[in-house]
């Protein structure tokens, strides 16, 4: 629906989370799984939906920078590493390699000037076991 309010409208047909309009208003990107996808994008008017990097994108681990797509790249048996895909030229950029011992989270975002990725990175996942007695 329009910022300004008015009729909702559905502009993917096939699922879509962790939508991304950008700047110009033209364009939706997003992944099409919850956890770990490829990236898409439709046009935000609607139309036909486009893959744009068939890989497994973490969940918002990416961002739309002007006319590039940034993001977040893991593979098993190589360090993580921030890729940028020129959306004009269609050729990608390594950026960063974030280090073997990086365990990337959820976010990436990069700054409006395009000094500064901003990624999360999880430290360390703690969880608890309990049990339920007389459970039926």
């Amino acid at each position: 629906m329009a910022s300004g309010g008015g009729e909702a409208r559905q502009i993917t047909k096939h699922g879509a989370a962790a939508a991304a309009e950008t700047a110009d208003g033209r364009w939706v990107y997003y992944s099409k799984r919850a956890m770990f996808g490829s990236l898409w994008r439709v046009p935000a008017a609607g139309g036909d939906e486009t893959l744009i990097v068939d890989e497994r994108i973490g969940y918002w681990n990416w961002d739309i920078w002007n006319d590039r797509l940034v993001y977040l790249r893991e593979e098993a048996g190589r360090e993580p590493r921030i890729e940028m895909l020129d959306l004009q030229t269609r050729r990608t950029a390594a950026v960063a390699s974030l280090g073997p011992t990086s365990r990337p989270g959820v976010g990436l975002s990069v700054s409006p000037d395009g000094r500064w990725a901003l990624y999360s990175q999880t430290d360390q996942i703690i969880s608890d076991i309990f049990m339920v007695e007389n459970f039926r």
